[in-house]
């Protein structure tokens, strides 16, 4: 816990000795220790306080990422669901491309690999669960491997098998 001290530590310190930016990065600084020994009550505290001495909505939508991390960590759906409802909005405030690409990312899980729909039958397609994670994990060897073993499936399915000499 002596992170956590230095981190209250160098709060006061930037209040009484710095600027504005300086005591948000220190309570972001927190913030993310709490994030990493996975107290989540006390890093969602923290983040909230650093939500508050935020002015850039970048910034704010990184927030939600790190909030985001904590619920995808914790499989706590409901704080999934708020951040992303959260970060759209934010994003229709002024938020940037490349956050708006992390949005889709983190929207693409929740709607296509953790859909429940596809978890009950990804088990029962040979290949079929490394094909989408490793495409979802930037795995690219594995991604082609798993593709060269789905090219069975593709050959005896009816719609794919015209497009599969495209492969």
């Amino acid at each position: 816990m002596e992170d956590a001290k230095a981190g209250s530590d160098g709060i006061a310190d930037a209040e009484d000795n710095l600027g504005e930016s300086e005591v948000r990065e220190a309570h972001l600084a927190k913030s993310l220790f709490f994030i990493r020994i996975g107290d989540k009550e006390k890093a969602l505290e923290h983040l909230k306080i650093t939500e508050t001495k935020t002015v850039a909505v970048g910034q704010k939508m990184d927030l939600v990422f790190y909030t985001l991390q904590l619920g995808f960590f914790d499989m706590d759906f409901d704080l999934i669901s708020k951040s992303v409802d959260k970060a759209k909005s934010l994003f229709e405030e002024g938020g940037d491309w490349e956050r708006k690409n992390r949005l889709k990312v983190v929207s693409l899980k929740q709607k296509v690999v953790d859909a429940p729909e596809i978890l009950t039958v990804i088990g029962k397609i040979p290949h079929l669960s490394e094909f989408l994670n490793s495409l979802y994990d930037c795995q690219y060897k594995s991604f082609f491997s798993a593709f060269a073993g789905l090219t069975e499936q593709i050959k005896l399915d009816r719609y794919l098998h015209s497009h599969f000499r495209s492969y």
